[in-house]
């Protein structure tokens, strides 16, 4: 992570998929403030070090985010700073979040016109959150077979 965060200011999209005990808080964080042009950020859910620390870090300096999938160690703080910081965000994943609720979940949507797509955890109660969806459609997808469910107000 230091490399690229040294060597890669203009990178608009990372990927770091499978399980690594060496990916940490410390690289992403150095990357995140260095790679301020991100757009794209998708993460493993089996990144077991990649913390809330991380997500708010992605958040408050890649304010252009597009796209992001979130680690099984991201909840709330991660939802909530992509809510006031990524106004243009289109869609976000959070299938392997484990502690994300329905609160934040709502502010992201009510804080974030452009969200198009959600894909949910399996553990949020769907109607907990299309109750207080203030948009005419979003598409959201649900569980670990993800079944797409194509919400109309």
């Amino acid at each position: 992570m230091y490399a690229l965060a040294a060597n890669c200011p203009s990178l608009t999209a990372v990927s770091i998929g499978g399980y690594n005990e060496h990916v940490t808080d410390g690289g992403m964080t150095v990357l995140f403030e260095a790679c301020q042009q991100l757009h794209s950020v998708r993460l493993s859910s089996k990144l077991l070090k990649v913390t809330d620390t991380s997500g708010v870090s992605l958040a408050r300096n890649c304010r252009g985010l597009v796209s992001i999938t979130l680690t099984a160690t991201m909840g709330n703080a991660t939802v909530n700073q992509l809510a006031a910081s990524c106004k243009q965000v289109q869609e976000v994943d959070l299938h392997g979040a484990r502690s994300v609720t329905c609160d934040a979940l709502q502010q992201l949507v009510a804080s974030c016109p452009a969200l198009n797509k959600i894909v949910l955890p399996q553990q949020l109660q769907l109607d907990c959150v299309v109750q207080q969806l203030p948009r005419c459609s979003l598409q959201v997808v649900v569980g670990p077979e993800l079944q797409v469910l194509g919400l109309q107000h």
